[in-house]
């Protein structure tokens, strides 16, 4: 073997093993980055990873994006239509779908576009979205729950629909395309042709519901709906299960929950993050690295880090 030939593949080998061990350690590595690292602003409502694995986050300031080497800001001068941002989606063609309180705007890398209700849109305060299996765009409003394929508009309600409520606070996508939609008082479920509504028990002391704040699908197609004070409940197809201080979870307000690659659930909460992994519980805070207690969004990247938004103080990766 030539000397020359022979170092280039001692290199590449030594470039493998650096890559290699630079993810493994991204995902046992608590890293905090907020405005002074070049995020627009430390308040997080929403983040989302591209096919490009770079990781987006909606802000009250507008939306940054980070490449793991380089933030970038957008904000109205560049094309967004409000800097108030609630939310950001990606679509199968590598779009990103970002819900404003003044409309949403799309951006495919080069271009921003902006739509409000003279387009199409129910309403133009956009809470949340969600892209199905046909890359068919799910936005949730005030007053209707709208959708785009891209050419048409389409709005449901609780006058032309089976929907439970007119606005969702989550949206969630599982194995079979069928959407899930979150309400104040349960669940409403469409799979094309037949809406169906679930409604839980309301608490004998209070009289109240809980909101469900988060809807996540995992790998085995089990549905997770993330409550305000009733901790994490489950559905399988078949049957419900309830998780809460009664056998592991801690942390009871759910914000929001991600799936990450090997069918770990996580939990973001108002007292840190929670993960699941089937059969264990275990909780996360600021004392373990997390920049603040209160976790408004969770994503997990292509390399399986955690990204974990917080209420006041940046973004967390783990």
């Amino acid at each position: 073997m030539k000397p020359l030939k022979f170092n280039f593949i001692i290199m590449l080998a030594f470039f493998t093993l650096f890559i290699f061990t630079a993810e493994v350690e991204a995902q046992g590595t608590w890293i905090t980055y907020t405005t002074d690292d070049g995020l627009v602003d430390n308040r997080i409502r929403s983040i989302a990873v591209d096919a490009d694995n770079v990781k987006w986050f909606a802000t009250y300031k507008g939306v940054s994006s980070f490449d793991g080497t380089t933030w970038k800001t957008y904000t109205t001068a560049d094309g967004l239509a409000d800097n108030n941002v609630n939310v950001v989606a990606v679509d199968m063609n590598n779009v990103k779908w970002i819900g404003t309180y003044r409309g949403v705007s799309s951006f495919d890398g080069t271009t921003w576009k902006t739509f409000t209700e003279e387009d199409g849109l129910a309403y133009h305060i956009v809470q949340t979205i969600a892209v199905d299996l046909d890359n068919v765009k799910w936005f949730s409003t005030y007053r209707g729950i709208t959708t785009f394929d891209g050419s048409n508009w389409k709005t449901y309600t609780t006058d032309n629909s089976g929907i439970l409520d007119n606005m969702a606070y989550a949206i969630g996508v599982d194995a079979d395309n069928a959407k899930w939609f979150s309400a104040y008082d349960g669940i409403s479920k469409f799979d094309g042709k037949k809406w169906e509504i679930i409604k839980p028990e309301r608490n004998v002391v209070t009289g109240k519901v809980y909101y469900v704040w988060a809807i996540a699908v995992d790998k085995d197609n089990v549905r997770w709906f993330g409550t305000f004070n009733r901790g994490v409940t489950s559905f399988n197809g078949t049957n419900w299960k309830i998780y809460n201080n009664d056998n592991g979870l801690k942390f009871l307000f759910i914000n929001s929950i991600a799936v990450d690659q090997e069918n770990v659930k996580w939990c973001g909460t108002d007292e840190g993050v929670a993960s699941f992994d089937g059969t264990m519980w275990k909780h996360y805070t600021t004392e373990d690295g997390l920049a603040h207690s209160k976790v408004r969004a969770v994503a997990v990247d292509k390399n399986n880090v955690r990204w974990f938004g917080t209420f006041k103080n940046g973004v967390t990766s783990y």
